[in-house]
């Protein structure tokens, strides 16, 4: 078992839906990035390095095939780190990297009591302390839209687009299982990130730094229900509706996977629990498309156990 952390050369660009902003309609458009990339970015990246032209096959079929030859048994994250690991929680559509388990756990434990005098002040105080936007830089760029066949610019057809760069001392890091013999020599490597081919550095290292958090870090299916919550460090992919009950905080989304480039066309979409969201045993139990998990979506890290389900 080892870590590959991602270290940002320029700033990144990665959509959740591949598109351009595709509901909005008019002469100007738009694409903003990604805080945190979709495994199946992650996954991409590394599945290239290793790509061979006559693999066959589904998107997912190819990468499976890729990482068994390269005797790896599956991803797990991104995760977000810095010399701890971080934990997103998110709130809607807000989202928080927080540095401490302990600050977290006391307004979950807020929420679960439903003690709604206390907990309501103490998440906007621990969203004001470690929002995400602290963690990066946003820089927007504005152009004009070509025409390609004719090989000029596309009259009043303005476009920008918002990239993100992660401060100093901050990675995404993905934990990679099975044999990683052949990956020691990924270490250093400048590789592309994304549809857009954002020039990366791989360091491959040991997760021993984050042992005590990396034990409890695993796949969905290969969790004991021991837990009664659990936080999700990225997209769980649902194969059926969820109750609302079954989500303490958190969102439902449907998102894309991503493009399909040997094939053409977009990748499937697919409803999920977005990364941050804190669910119940339930829904880790019983609801979770585990054919996913080996790209590292479905990472859950267990929270907390109660004596009493709220």
């Amino acid at each position: 078992m080892i870590m590959i952390k991602i270290r940002m050369i320029e700033p990144i660009i990665v959509r959740g839906s591949g598109e351009f902003g595709p509901y909005v309609i008019g002469s100007r458009n738009f694409a903003e990035s990604l805080f945190i990339p979709r495994p199946s970015t992650i996954a991409g990246m590394l599945g290239s390095i290793f790509f061979h032209e006559n693999d066959n096959g589904t998107w997912r079929e190819k990468l499976k095939k890729i990482f068994d030859n390269q005797g790896i048994q599956g991803l797990i994250g991104p995760l977000i780190v810095t010399d701890k690991l971080l934990y997103p929680f998110r709130f809607g559509d807000s989202l928080a990297l927080v540095e401490n388990k302990k600050e977290l756990l006391e307004v979950v434990n807020s929420i679960i009591q439903e003690t709604h005098d206390y907990w309501e002040p103490e998440l906007y105080s621990l969203f004001r302390k470690y929002s995400i936007e602290r963690y990066f830089k946003s820089i927007t760029k504005v152009g004009i839209a070509l025409d390609r066949d004719k090989k000029i610019t596309k009259e009043s057809y303005l476009y920008y687009e918002k990239y993100v760069m992660p401060k100093e001392g901050l990675y995404f890091s993905v934990i990679v299982l099975g044999d990683d013999k052949n990956l020691s020599s990924l270490d250093g490597r400048i590789v592309n990130l994304g549809g857009e081919r954002r020039v990366i550095q791989l360091q491959v290292t040991s997760p021993t730094v984050y042992a005590d958090k990396v034990n409890d870090i695993n796949y969905v299916e290969n969790k004991c229900a021991s837990y009664d919550y659990y936080l999700t460090l990225t997209p769980l992919i649902l194969k059926e509706n969820v109750n609302p009950e079954l989500i303490l905080t958190g969102k439902v989304e449907k998102i894309s996977l991503g493009y399909d480039i040997s094939h053409g066309k977009r990748k499937e979409m697919v409803n999920t629990i977005l990364e941050g969201s804190i669910v119940k045993k339930d829904v880790v139990l019983s609801m979770i498309d585990t054919n996913y998990s080996f790209l590292g979506y479905n990472t859950v890290l267990p929270l907390l156990t109660v004596s009493d389900d709220p």
